[in-house]
């Protein structure tokens, strides 16, 4: 009998499951292979409703500081990360690498610099309770991280990526467009991405070689075929979860009065509202926010494919979650915010959606947009696909496998 291939992944809080790790391990048509979820989930409030992991060992870092020895004891043989310019993923990826695990960034985000969105404005609308949180959290992971470097082999250098990445983040040191996704000149071993856009992004700056990053595409849920309690046809709403991420400063009572007018305006022009929230929102907050209207319903945990296949017209700003109307030809309205000037990442760029302020809501809704089919191809071709249409998840397993023999 073959020996079980051990993958790992890192997370922050157990609310990343359900849009991240799930579909990935569902998408295993293979044997022999175990996973486990590396998190810390005790600092994260996001509401997860009632989660039950049956598909992983679970292996919690917080409550213990020595996080070399749980992850070297696990024998891992992979460690995917989706978020590997964060500090603590730093620190994961060199104890991965110390320990001869192959660390894959798995990409479930837009190519962005820290730069493009104004760092300094998501500490803004912070409570005294958030803040203190987010201390308590700091000082935790940087607890872990300093009692684990003298664990390790390579003291000095761990110490000094993480000093160097501290004073980016942290503090905006140097070039504010310094990457996302960790330092230039250490990385994960293999990065695997949507498309050639997000390729050449690693390989220019992040240090990646050509060979080490693979096109996958973006990774689409397929559809289910269920279409429980959705209404026979809606405008919908696909929340990016920004007052909850405090990259916009606005307060519970102002996000309230954002969505009964936002309801008002949809139902008003004759449709049902389906909002679907981000995975950090809180489900039972946004049902009272809508709970008086009949014609409007809310959803977290529901296949996007499913939602966005059934809906008429789609609402959104500038998340990924957008990918889901472009790929079903959906018209897709791009709701302005006054925080920002121009959004990290506008669809519009690539004559998709028409772009909207609140107030001119009810036009639009009268009057939606046109598809562009051929506009909505090429941006398929170049960011959700990859050059055979294989599965972003299928690729993920070629790549684990063809590793695991060369190994």
């Amino acid at each position: 009998m073959s020996k079980s291939i051990k993958v790992g992944f890192s997370i922050k809080g157990l609310y990343q499951y359900y849009h991240m790790i799930r579909p990935i391990i569902e998408a295993n048509d293979r044997e022999n292979i175990d996973f486990y979820i590396f998190h810390a989930n005790k600092f994260y409030r996001y509401h997860t409703g009632n989660i039950e992991i049956t598909d992983a060992t679970l292996v919690n870092l917080v409550g213990t500081g020595i996080v070399v020895k749980k992850i070297k004891e696990t024998n891992l043989d992979y460690m995917i990360i989706f978020n590997p310019g964060q500090i603590f993923d730093v620190f994961i990826t060199a104890i991965c690498k110390e320990n001869n695990i192959k660390t894959i960034y798995y990409q479930h985000g837009l190519s962005l610099d820290f730069g493009s969105f104004g760092i300094k404005s998501i500490q803004q609308g912070k409570s005294v309770s958030d803040r203190i949180l987010s201390l308590r959290r700091y000082l935790f992971f940087y607890r872990v991280m300093i009692y684990n470097i003298f664990l390790v082999k390579h003291k000095k250098r761990l110490l000094k990526l993480l000093t160097k990445r501290s004073k980016q983040v942290l503090f905006n040191f140097g070039n504010a467009d310094y990457p996302k996704y960790g330092l230039k000149e250490f990385h994960c071993d293999i990065g695997l991405v949507f498309g050639q856009k997000d390729k050449k992004y690693l390989t220019t700056s992040n240090g990646f070689k050509e060979k080490d990053v693979v096109v996958g595409g973006y990774p689409l849920l397929k559809s289910s075929g269920q279409d429980n309690d959705l209404p026979a046809g809606y405008v919908l709403y696909l929340s990016s979860g920004l007052l909850t991420s405090k990259v916009i400063p606005i307060t519970k009572v102002e996000e309230r009065e954002f969505y009964v007018n936002l309801a008002k305006k949809v139902i008003d022009s004759d449709n049902n509202l389906v909002i679907k929230l981000h995975p950090t929102e809180n489900f039972e907050l946004f049902k009272d926010y809508i709970k008086d209207f009949d014609k409007a319903i809310v959803f977290k945990n529901y296949n996007l494919s499913d939602i966005v296949e059934r809906a008429n017209l789609v609402i959104g700003d500038y998340s990924t979650a957008l990918f889901y109307p472009i790929k079903h030809l959906k018209p897709l309205l791009l709701l302005q915010s006054e925080f920002f000037e121009k959004y990290p990442f506008d669809y519009s760029d690539y004559g998709i959606g028409q772009k909207v302020n609140f107030n001119e809501l009810d036009h639009s809704l009268a009057n939606p947009p046109e598809v562009n089919e051929k506009n909505y191809s090429d941006f398929m071709l170049e960011f959700i696909s990859n050059e055979q249409g294989i599965d972003s998840n299928e690729v993920l397993y070629n790549q684990i496998f063809s590793q695991k023999n060369e190994i």
